[in-house]
């Protein structure tokens, strides 16, 4: 066993839990040994983040509430906001009514997004998702629609994938995505290192 730190969001009147489920956020104590996981057959080298769809309309008051959670406040959150993807900050997140502008990853995106890079959590409006994670509906509203994996070869992760008759979709450059309907549910990202 190892030690782990983990911590859980509640939402006042839910004991343990947010209108979105069940979340808590785990990190894994430091190794002292590089490398003494195994490695993982796709290439794994690190779980990266996850995409929450909402409705449109509520995006707004999840943003605020998240953004507390993430220790973000929302004034400060707000003023990092500008048009068409806000300011990039290292720690803070992005924000913006995201319609003919790009992501991060060069691809074209309408719709609202709000991203938290400190915490790896996207979140995204209904109308965005297409543009995120072509073809992906989400099975309800709220809902987690994707985690992201880092890895260290995307090509051998893509061969190894196809190999097993696994379906893969080019997302953007450096990334690629299992959809949702052959990975139990909630689509796989596989993005590039670096």
């Amino acid at each position: 066993m190892e030690p782990a730190r983990y911590v859980e969001i509640s939402a006042p009147g839910l004991p343990g839990r947010v209108p979105e489920g069940r979340i808590g956020f785990a990190q894994n104590a430091p190794v002292a040994v590089p490398d003494r996981h195994p490695a993982h057959p796709n290439g794994a080298t690190g779980l990266i983040g996850c995409v929450l769809c909402v409705d449109d309309q509520a995006l707004p008051d999840l943003t605020h509430r998240y953004s507390t959670y993430f220790g973000q406040p929302w004034e400060d959150f707000r003023q990092t906001a500008g048009a068409h993807g806000g300011t990039r900050g290292d720690l803070g997140p992005v924000v913006g009514d995201l319609g003919g502008a790009r992501d991060d990853l060069g691809r074209a995106v309408g719709g609202l997004v709000v991203r938290f890079r400190r915490a790896g959590v996207t979140v995204v409006g209904a109308s965005a998702l297409d543009g995120l994670l072509p073809g992906e509906r989400p099975a309800g509203l709220p809902g987690f629609v994707a985690y992201a994996v880092s890895v260290r070869d995307l090509d051998a992760t893509v061969r190894l994938l196809r190999g097993n008759g696994v379906p893969v979709v080019r997302s953007g450059p450096g990334e690629v995505f299992v959809p949702a309907d052959a990975a139990l549910g909630v689509a796989v990202v596989f993005r590039q290192d670096g």
